[in-house]
């Protein structure tokens, strides 16, 4: 839930939550390309991500036709490749600064589909996309993230560096989601605490989580953001690396103004 908490009272909490749940985390986790097993610059993989695919099609909401969206966590990988190989129309993101990657059906190449899931393989089959062209395809059937915290109210935390709040603002002040978008978390279930998560009104909330073990349906999910982006909340270093999707989104809504054309409303 919502609570009026002091910064540096927040501050604290999310320290010891996340340090405890690292140092479960780091116990497990298969170690990233880049950055190893540094923790605090990767949402990780870990033993158990493969059964993702066969969980998620537990969902009542799963089957459809339009497109998916997944975020760049480590452990969606299998997620990522099982759209491809059913031949889903795929919204992905490897690194906010690079902008969107979209997965056509029948765009990769058969047998290519495990290693098109990757980071690496993104780059390679992926169509690299405006915000435009996103806002032109049908709204996504639901929005796949991971959490490096949450507990079983659906409040969750990411690593503390802001990346999927943001994506999730742009992806509200562009339309493309809103209160009804569906928001599954993929992770294990060391993330998962048995406390209260503080939240704001920008921390992207659960509607399903998903674990290697269990599916778990929120009770009385909490409201996910509608606010979009705080922009004076950008560092100069974070508002660098959001410079390209910004600008996209700073054009559309120039394009609309232009237009006559304020509303978000979206095709189905």
């Amino acid at each position: 839930m919502t609570f009026e908490v002091a910064p540096d009272e927040l501050a604290r909490a999310k320290e010891r939550i996340r340090g405890a749940v690292r140092d479960q985390m780091s116990q497990i986790i298969l170690p990233d390309s880049r950055f190893v097993y540094q923790l605090e610059h990767i949402s990780p993989d870990f033993p158990g991500s493969e059964r993702f695919p066969v969980l998620l099609r537990e969902l009542p909401f799963y089957e459809g036709e339009n497109p998916v969206y997944i975020t760049p966590d480590n452990c969606t990988d299998y997620v990522r490749a099982q759209f491809i190989r059913e031949q889903r129309p795929l919204m992905a993101i490897v690194h906010i600064a690079l902008g969107y990657h979209y997965f056509a059906p029948g765009s990769v190449p058969e047998g290519q589909e495990r290693f098109a899931g990757t980071h690496d393989g993104s780059l390679i089959f992926g169509e690299n996309v405006d915000l435009e062209y996103l806002m032109n395809l049908p709204r996504p059937d639901f929005y796949v993230t991971g959490a490096a915290v949450m507990n079983r109210d659906g409040a969750r935390w990411g690593k503390g560096h802001g990346y999927g709040d943001v994506q999730w603002g742009i992806f509200c002040e562009a339309g493309l989601v809103d209160q009804s978008t569906p928001v599954i978390v993929c992770t294990h279930d060391y993330v998962i605490v048995d406390e209260e998560i503080p939240t704001t009104e920008r921390d992207l909330t659960a509607d399903w989580i998903i674990t290697p073990t269990q599916v778990i349906e929120v009770d009385n999910p909490l409201p996910k953001p509608t606010v979009g982006i705080d922009y004076e909340a950008l560092d100069d270093e974070f508002a660098k690396e959001l410079a390209l999707p910004l600008a996209q989104l700073e054009a559309m809504k120039a394009k609309r103004a232009s237009t006559g054309d304020e509303t978000t409303e979206r095709r189905d």
